[in-house]
């Protein structure tokens, strides 16, 4: 079971969070309305409008291998995934794992730079949809998913050799065994030092 930290804010905070043994950290993209940089959100309006701290700055080799972005849907625009691109390319940032509800987007970022679709799922009508589209996404690497979705037949049909469910946001340890015991293969928690045992 990988653990996931999320609500990391800045480089001190992520590398605290692999040092104690976390295996991934989850970190909220936005994109700055008016200048071409992507910031860490801390919450959705100061994500748009460019308060955080600079993407890049967590792209140091230790780090950026371990992250998993989450790209914030009203980041999205016709040049964002070029822009998007092009950091990690500037950055040689490759094989790191990105999520997000605008599926076409992740799916057309990681085709051609070499990352991982992990698609977001928050509702059961994202479940059905998903269903419908997924033929014409690049394979996933897994799904990003709300909690509360998962049970014994969403395991069944999007878990396989290939392909992980990671949950969020899940905060207490009854709730993290229970999906451990339906399969889930990580679980992404504001309160990751708690769910450390669980490895």
């Amino acid at each position: 079971m990988k653990i996931i930290a999320h609500s990391v804010g800045n480089l001190k905070e992520a590398r605290n969070a692999l040092k104690k043994g976390v295996d991934f950290i989850e970190v909220d993209v936005s994109k700055r309305i008016f200048l071409p940089k992507f910031v860490v959100q801390h919450s959705a309006i100061k994500g748009i409008l460019g308060v955080g701290p600079i993407l890049a700055s967590l792209f140091i080799p230790s780090v950026r291998d371990r992250l998993f972005l989450d790209l914030k849907r009203a980041t999205f625009s016709l040049s964002f995934a070029g822009k998007f691109a092009h950091l990690l390319s500037t950055f040689k940032v490759k094989g790191v794992r990105i999520c997000g509800l605008n599926w076409p987007v992740i799916s057309q970022l990681c085709e051609g730079n070499n990352l991982l679709p992990f698609y977001t799922l928050r509702t059961k009508e994202h479940v059905e949809k998903i269903k419908k589209i997924l033929p014409s996404l690049k394979n996933p690497a897994g799904f990003s998913v709300y909690y509360e979705l998962i049970n014994k037949q969403f395991i069944e049909k999007f878990k396989d050799d290939q392909t992980q469910v990671w949950a969020w946001t899940v905060n207490d340890l009854p709730t993290a065994n229970q999906l451990a015991k339906l399969g889930v293969d990580g679980i992404i928690s504001d309160k990751w030092e708690n769910l450390l045992k669980l490895h």
